[in-house]
């Protein structure tokens, strides 16, 4: 019988094949560790899955295998066209005997966690356009599992027992909910919540938030300690206090590694080492440095820091250049690439390249060069179309008295309707215009309009108007309608999808 073991740090070539020799028989045993055997899709007989508690490094202690991971590994359990049946074998603790059988049987209910995410879903949600209000919020919530639960079993997220019978739709819970999560949002700067309109704003810091998929807390702890005359320590620390590494502790045996660590990294940390802070810290420089850990536990720490140190770093650098802070904008910046090319920048860039022996690449380091770097910036280009010094062009120029009507608040179009009246209000030939927002484009579309309307009804076209969010289409529908179609009488819908 051949025995074969896989892990995660083989080549992906390697590691195919061997599955490779398994699915043809010349293997018959796979092991493999818990992190590789998820993705393991490899049909077998019988699947034995050894300890079902595994280290979490999000909550900062050993918990059980997901439902759905447990579900996944079984599945593999009997071979198509070759078993009429599959083995599944769980080796686990004594209190979970009742756990494992229960989910086989799909006895446990799957409730949902929704709310503890709410207030950061609906901001995406603000930000991609989709929700603009609190009505339009709550109809969105309707969509989501958390509603479907909530109506099966209302008791579990705090509704009363009659609570369905008054409001057998869950109206005012998820107007509750959404205005809990608005009031989040706007105290925190990600959004501004007009309580009266229950209107959505969205501010830089929402987009940013929602693009690095940071939560409102994270956001809240950076505006209370970000000051522009920070430097590479306080951003240290700063990053170390994220809300996304909570849950992460220092344990007892983790001290000496951590102390000796301490005395190995760079950036000097002034807190005690018992603080989670320090532990991020250390960990997060050690990753730069490329140390090697020695624990099972802080090594998995340091997987779960890393994996989210480089998008925390870059809306960090995001915020303080919306701030417009240039000094501190830079070091961001500076930190944002020592953590994606894992190399400090007072290390000679020769690094990068891999195969290079450490002695030659210490000589350069030693001497203190100062590696040149140049900012390519495009090239300048003037404009398609010069924007010409023309005589403002009065309304009359329309030459309608209807058409003329429609514009009674100003006597002039401005330099750019100017220019381009001609080609638009008198021809039929394709134009692009492309100005700053506020340089009247939109009058420049309702020439095109009434050249259209000129033609009369045999030979009228449509005419459409796209806008990315739908309050910017109700309020053009809203303008036109009043203009257009009690003006001239022409017909304006307003069309969602």
């Amino acid at each position: 019988m051949a025995l074969q073991f896989i892990t995660q740090e083989w080549s992906r070539a390697d590691r195919q094949l061997v599955e490779i020799l398994f699915g043809e028989g010349h293997v018959q045993v796979l092991v493999s560790t818990a992190t590789l055997a998820w993705g393991v899709n490899l049909p077998a007989h019988t699947v034995i899955i050894k300890g079902t508690q595994i280290y979490n490094p999000e909550k900062g202690v050993w918990s059980e295998l997901s439902p759905l991971d447990v579900m996944q590994m079984l599945g593999c359990a009997g071979r198509p066209q070759y078993d009429s049946h599959g083995e599944g074998i769980i080796i686990t603790g004594h209190s979970e005997l009742l756990y494992y059988p229960s989910l086989m049987n799909q006895q446990l209910l799957i409730e949902s966690q929704f709310v503890s995410k709410l207030a950061d879903q609906v901001n995406a949600e603000i930000v991609l356009g989709t929700v603009q209000n609190a009505r339009e919020a709550c109809n969105w919530l309707s969509y989501t599992y958390l509603y479907v639960r909530m109506l099966r079993n209302p008791s579990l997220y705090g509704l009363a027992p009659n609570g369905l019978t008054r409001d057998i739709l869950l109206e005012e819970r998820r107007a509750d909910l959404i205005h809990s999560a608005a009031t989040v949002l706007d105290k925190s700067n990600l959004v501004k919540y007009d309580r009266k309109s229950r209107y959505f704003q969205v501010t830089d810091l929402g987009h940013i938030a929602s693009y690095y998929y940071i939560t409102h807390g994270t956001i809240s702890t950076y505006n209370e300690h970000l000051k522009p005359t920070m430097g590479d320590i306080k951003l240290c620390r700063l990053f170390s206090l994220s809300e996304e590494f909570k849950y992460v502790t220092v344990r007892q045996d983790e001290k000496m590694e951590l102390a000796k660590l301490l005395d190995r990294v760079p950036i000097p940390i002034k807190e005690s080492l018992e603080e989670p802070s320090v532990k991020i810290n250390v960990l997060l420089q050690a990753y730069i440095s490329q140390l090697k850990l020695e624990g099972l536990s802080l090594t998995s720490d340091m997987v779960y820091i890393t994996q989210s140190a480089e998008r925390l770093m870059r809306a960090l650098f995001e915020i303080v250049l919306k701030r417009g802070w240039a000094q501190l904008a830079e070091k961001a910046m500076n930190l944002c690439k020592m953590v994606s090319k894992r190399m400090w920048s007072v290390q000679t860039p020769l690094r990068q390249f891999h195969g290079i022996r450490n002695e030659i690449l210490m000589k350069p380091e030693k001497k203190d060069i100062a590696w040149e770097r140049h900012l390519i910036l495009p090239e300048k280009y003037p404009p398609p179309t010069e924007l010409l010094d023309l005589q403002p062009l009065p309304v009359t120029a329309l030459r309608n008295p209807s058409y003329e009507a429609l514009y009674h608040e100003f006597k002039h179009f401005n330099p750019v309707q100017t220019q381009v009246f001609t080609v638009l209000y008198t021809t039929d030939d394709n134009v692009l215009i492309a100005a700053p927002t506020g340089s009247g484009k939109t009058i420049c579309a309702e020439f095109a309009i009434l050249r259209n309307h000129q033609k009369g009804p045999e030979s009228m076209m449509r005419a459409v108007y796209v806008a990315p969010i739908e309050a910017l289409a109700k309020g053009r529908y809203n303008e036109w309608k009043r203009k257009f179609g009690e003006g001239l009488g022409m017909k304006v819908v307003e069309l969602t999808g």
